[in-house]
């Protein structure tokens, strides 16, 4: 029996079959999307059970050889080993979600309100604009991209962290902290110059 290698980043799942909250169907579009849509995508953004079997991929210790004939593509060496996420980095790593449509994972706070700029923001492509899908080096992967040396996941984070304060009132949002600062100068003024005229 022939098996065939689904490129990685590629739907691995039929839609029908996942949560509409899975990363793989917003990754690229939630930056994007009304404050209310984005609320309701962090609130209820599918995450595997405890018991879920996380499919395995095979991943070659090998390099990367090409043909000589032009005809044929690169194909990578045999010698494989067997790799797939782990439930551990999602627990480690509190930011991290897993697409089961995409069989990768993405960055959370990054996907919603990641800009890229500064520092290493050429170098982010994986987690924010695409799933990590290859697990032999995951974890240094993610060890990096939180250890403060990525800028935009640094501000994501925070950003993230104030959204969901003000979405759910534990923080009043900063136009309304300055309307009420206007009007707290206004009745200010006005008992000012009313006190004086009298």
């Amino acid at each position: 029996m022939a098996t065939f290698a689904i490129p990685r980043g590629e739907p691995l799942v039929p839609k029908e079959d996942c949560s509409p909250f899975d990363t793989g169907f917003g990754y690229s579009t939630i930056s994007n999307a009304s404050p209310a849509e984005k609320f309701r995508f962090i609130n209820n953004v599918w995450k595997p059970s405890l018991n879920y079997s996380f499919p395995a991929s095979v991943e070659a210790a090998g390099k990367l050889r090409k043909c000589r004939h032009e005809c044929f593509p690169a194909s990578v060496e045999a010698a494989g080993k067997l790799r797939k996420c782990r439930h551990e980095w999602l627990v480690r790593f509190t930011w991290l979600v897993y697409s089961r449509y995409l069989d990768g994972i993405f960055c959370l706070p990054c996907c919603c309100f990641g800009i890229q700029y500064g520092k290493n923001a050429a170098r982010l492509q994986k987690l924010f604009r695409s799933p990590l899908t290859f697990w032999t080096t995951a974890v240094t992967r993610l060890q990096n991209h939180s250890s403060g040396k990525c800028e935009t996941h640094s501000f994501s984070v925070v950003a993230m962290a104030n959204f969901m304060d003000v979405m759910t009132r534990r923080t009043v949002a900063i136009d309304e902290q300055l309307n009420q600062i206007i009007l707290r100068q206004r009745s200010f003024a006005l008992s000012t110059m009313f006190g004086s005229l009298l």
